[in-house]
């Protein structure tokens, strides 16, 4: 979601601050987090930085407020909010592709995710499949839960090479390459193109303005 399909100006770093130092103090510091952390995991991140492990089963009473904060964030800066450049497009055209599932991986808590959504004008229902941060795990197992149970829904075995991974960091790429999928990086989030390409990514574009990239993976995918 974050950097690949929109951004938010900073509405979720915002409140993931907020909402450690009004559970700690001030004296909580930011560290040890990459880009494409999953949520749940950004707060043992913190935690462990911080010396403060010991607060791991304070996890809900992070969420619950880390979700409160966001919403009220997601409010104030409206404005900040947009979808970034060629995935309206892309979205509308891969709808209209009958052998093309749209699926939606994201480090983003489902309420975090649904919220960043619903604040760009994204319709949820592009995404037929969904693997959002439930638990704590990586994201590699988030990704394959999620083909296995489209798998099962439509009774057919779904093969590692028939899937694009789209996303803007390097953990992106590696997800993609753990699973066997191919990547598409795209350089609108943190990472420029030469750090996409030293992770692995099979395509890296510096937006999805142009489609072809993405239609030739698809291609090559069908096949």
């Amino acid at each position: 979601i974050d950097g690949t399909l929109l951004v938010t100006g900073g509405a979720g770093s915002r409140s993931i601050r907020r909402a450690l130092v009004e559970m700690f103090g001030p004296s909580i510091r930011w560290g040890g987090v990459e880009p494409g952390t999953p949520d749940p995991l950004i707060y043992r991140a913190l935690l462990e930085y911080n010396g403060r492990l010991d607060a791991l089963d304070r996890h809900e009473q992070y969420r619950r407020r880390y979700l409160a904060l966001l919403a009220g964030e997601l409010e104030r800066c409206a404005a900040e909010v947009r979808v970034l450049p060629g995935v309206g497009q892309v979205l509308s055209r891969l709808d209209r592709c009958a052998n093309v599932a749209v699926g939606l991986l994201s480090g983003n808590y489902p309420e975090a995710a649904a919220m960043k959504l619903k604040a760009a004008g994204l319709d949820r229902r592009h995404f037929e499949v969904a693997a959002l941060a439930e638990d704590d795990s990586p994201r590699e197992a988030m990704l394959r839960r999620a083909v296995a149970a489209f798998a099962r829904r439509e009774g057919a075995a779904v093969a590692p090479a028939s899937v694009i991974t789209v996303g803007d960091t390097p953990r992106d790429a590696a997800c993609a390459a753990a699973c066997g999928h191919r990547c598409l990086a795209v350089a609108t989030g943190m990472y420029g193109p030469d750090a996409l390409r030293h992770a692995g990514a099979d395509r890296v574009v510096s937006d999805l303005t142009n489609l072809a990239p993405l239609l030739e993976l698809l291609d090559g995918a069908a096949r």
